[in-house]
Formats: C-alpha cells, structure tokens, sequence
C-alpha cells in the first residue's frame, strides 16, 4: 500500500487555485507513485480508473493529467519546465519531483525511527538502572557495596 505527504506549499504554489479535481489527480499521483526502473518515480493514471475513484468525470480528469503534462513557467521548480508529469507511455508518467519529495519522506521516517529507538532504549536503560542500581545516591539506598578484596594467602 502507497502512501505519500502533501505539503503546505503544495497550496501556495503555482497549483493554488487550479481546483479540486486537479489537487485531487495530485494527491492520487503522491500516494501512488513508486520508483521506475530509472532513477524517477513514476505512477499509473488510467483517466478512466482514476475517474471512478475520485468521482469525476473522465473528461475532466484526462484534461487535468494534460494540464500537469504541460509547461509551468510559474512553477518553483524549473526542471523540465516546471511540469509535474512527463508521459512516458499510454498510462505511465514520471513525477517530475518524485524523487526530492520521497527523499523528504525517507528522511523524517528514518528521523522518526531513530526517535522512537532512542526512547526505547532510554526507557531500557532506566528499567535497568531502577532493577540493577550500581552507583550510589545521594542517601546511599540501593547502593550495593563493592566485595573486599580476598585475604592474601600465608606464604605467597
């Protein structure tokens, strides 16, 4: 299962305005996007399946997937023109930002990940600390005295 993150400047950018069948094309492109055997990611739009699962008309969504396909000059990022999408065949497009916004997506799970694993250690640690105490406090309680030194032998 697919799954991708919209940002906030998705909506101040130069789609702002376009309507809600094309942030919903967008949205469909986000989640369902996947690396290509390429270095881009790319995504599947059957107009006619993404149509029956937006609930829109095909005709509007074929002229949206056209619309992402043409020239953006208004567009923050200018490669390939600013368009989101180039057709590469009958159904099969290369987002044109896929990649830079699943290296973002990567990243803050690996952040995340490594969030989580620190504070499940931290909690180990101090489940370990409360079970085993081995350093005094400050009124010496749970301080586990240091065994003596054995005696020497007599004649060694």
């Amino acid at each position: 299962m697919g799954y991708g993150k919209h940002f906030e400047s998705m909506y101040e950018g130069s789609m702002r305005g376009k309507g809600s069948p094309f942030f919903a094309v967008w949205g469909y492109v986000i989640s369902h996007m996947k690396p290509n055997r390429g270095k881009e990611m790319s995504v599947e739009l059957n107009p006619d399946i993404v149509a029956f699962l937006i609930g829109e008309k095909m005709s509007v969504i074929s002229r949206v997937i056209v619309e992402m396909c043409g020239k953006d000059e208004q567009s923050r990022t200018k490669d390939k023109e600013g368009r989101k999408l180039v057709k590469l065949s009958e159904f099969t497009y290369e987002v044109v930002n896929g990649n830079y916004y699943h290296a973002i997506r990567n990243e803050e799970e690996r952040r995340e990940y490594q969030r989580v694993k620190q504070a499940e250690y931290r909690a180990a640690k101090k489940l370990d600390k409360d079970k085993y105490p081995s350093a005094p406090t400050s009124d010496n309680s749970g301080y586990i005295e240091p065994m003596p030194d054995p005696e020497p032998e007599e004649g060694t």
